[in-house]
């Protein structure tokens, strides 16, 4: 086993395995990279939709709470 990784088709074998797990490593490092930032841009999304949403809610219970009623269509509150 020694004489064939000593022998020069050995060291080619070798240096072939050794360039392809480095390409993997760095293919594998850019797509969980990639991966990272898809995740961070719908998280980021995600949490302006949600805010968004609360002050929506909050300009709603607003309304009611002032007595007024809540206008779907023109999303304004109109006091009777």
């Amino acid at each position: 086993m020694i004489s064939f990784i000593l022998s020069p088709m050995g060291r080619y074998v070798g240096g072939a395995l050794l360039i392809l797990t480095i390409i993997g490593g760095v293919y594998l490092k850019g797509r969980n990279a990639g991966e990272h930032n898809a995740i961070e841009s719908i998280n980021a999304t995600n949490a302006l939709a949600k805010k968004d949403a609360l002050e929506a809610a909050d300009n709603v219970h607003d309304c009611y709470a002032r007595g007024g009623v809540w206008k779907l269509k023109s999303r304004e509150c109109v006091r009777p």
